[in-house]
């Protein structure tokens, strides 16, 4: 009896074992179809080996977008893969590289689109629909140069990535000669989606774009860590930006950083550009004419570096235009050899700032003053925890109003309570 039960408990085993390989594999099947690029394909021309065609000298747009629509995989093999229109990223689909040192997608010169870009995008998105949840990984984009022949078509829409839609990510992916924006992204519903609606970004580097490096309308809550942007802007100087956000988008950035090879390519007007709602940590704002703007409410920056100023006399490091901003911890280095310029300003011609705090951080270098109150809204703190000798002062106090305070925590106090 007890034979008989031992051999049915296995009996019973084996086959629960045999079911959830049978599921396992089903699922797979289903959802994880991997296409691996060595395998032949049939174009009007016969069949081919994409494997021979990974030195970028004929064309693979027709069949890679094929590859996408019928799989939900593709793993792309180490080499380089010429296009000549976007590729299209569909719901749910991964497209996987070798690594982004191995894997290149490669623009043809003057092809005058996206590289990338998700089935609904920014400019002709139908309403209510969205590209959701895919993810690009392990490879490298090359949009074909800055100065390509945009005539007849919208510099906005010859982009590394277009995207509109949520819950996507992007890892281990390198930017790169992309004349418009090296991303641009948008999505601005609220709500609930299976995963959630917050898309990632990890170790992603943009490398010299004609306008921003991301034009950022959302979706919102992102997560981002390690996001690197060289050398955007070079269409024209002071225009864009590294990082631009508007509308919706909102987001934690961890490890950012921004910066320039040489000062003939120092052209971007803020590193960020925020309208509220953004957090970085551990991160690097290097050159620029202005480091950050702060264009609406409860953007909070701690721990991280601001140096490298590339501004016009009389200009401002970091500007707060809205309430409730908050930079605590950070440390800021003028450059009073070639311009004379403020670490801050509160408010402009347009709006004032108001509520604002600026506490336990460092400030070096700074000939023309820490703090210039352009229009003081009221009720912002702002101090620090050192200065250097050239670098205490603050300038237009009569435009405060009641309530600022400016402290100095090496027991020195300017304005306490300014009327």
């Amino acid at each position: 009896m007890r034979k008989s039960r031992a051999i049915f408990c296995i009996f019973s085993y084996v086959c629960l074992l045999g079911l959830a390989l049978a599921g396992l594999f089903g699922f797979q099947n289903r959802y994880e179809s991997v296409v691996r690029l060595f395998k032949s394909t049939e174009n009007s021309a016969g069949s081919y080996d994409l494997a021979d065609y990974a030195h970028c000298s004929r064309d693979v747009t027709a069949t890679l977008n094929k590859l996408i629509a019928e799989n939900s995989s593709v793993i792309l093999p180490p080499g380089c893969f010429l296009v000549s229109k976007a590729i299209i990223l569909r719901n749910k689909t991964v497209l996987r590289g070798s690594g982004r040192n191995l894997t290149l997608i490669q623009l043809s010169h003057n092809s005058k689109t996206n590289v990338l870009e998700t089935e609904e995008t920014v400019d002709r998105s139908a309403a209510g629909r969205s590209t959701d949840g895919w993810e690009v990984t392990d490879l490298s984009i090359d949009g074909g140069g800055v100065l390509q022949d945009a005539s007849g078509t919208a510099i906005d829409n010859i982009n590394g990535i277009s995207i509109y839609g949520a819950g996507w990510r992007l890892s281990n992916v390198l930017i790169r000669n992309v004349m418009g924006h090296g991303i641009r992204s948008k999505w601005s519903a609220f709500g609930e989606m299976p995963g959630g609606l917050e898309a990632s970004v990890e170790n992603v580097t943009i490398d010299t774009v004609g306008r921003h490096g991301w034009w950022n309308e959302g979706p919102h809550d992102l997560v981002s860590n390690k996001l690197i942007i060289i050398d955007p802007a070079q269409e024209r100087d002071n225009i864009f930006c590294a990082l631009f956000s508007n509308g919706t988008a909102t987001g934690k950035y961890t490890h950012f950083h921004s910066w320039h090879r040489a000062a003939a390519r120092n052209r971007v007007r803020y590193s960020v550009s925020s309208p509220g709602g953004h957090t970085f940590t551990a991160s690097d704002f290097e050159g620029g004419r202005s480091w950050f703007e702060h264009r609406g409410s409860y953007d909070n920056v701690t721990g991280s570096s601001f140096y490298g100023l590339f501004s016009e006399n009389g200009a401002a490091g970091v500007v707060f235009l809205g309430q409730r901003n908050i930079h605590i911890g950070n440390f800021y280095s003028g450059d009073s050899k070639r311009n004379t310029v403020w670490a801050m300003q509160l408010g402009d011609v347009n709006k004032a700032a108001s509520s604002n705090i600026v506490s336990g951080d460092l400030f070096v270098g700074f000939s023309q003053g820490v703090f210039k109150i352009g229009n003081s809204g009221g009720l912002n703190q702002l101090g620090g925890s050192g200065y250097d000798n050239a670098s205490l002062n603050i300038g237009d106090a009569g435009k405060s109003k009641s309530g600022d305070v400016y402290r100095y925590f090496d027991e020195k106090t300017i304005y306490l309570d300014n009327k």
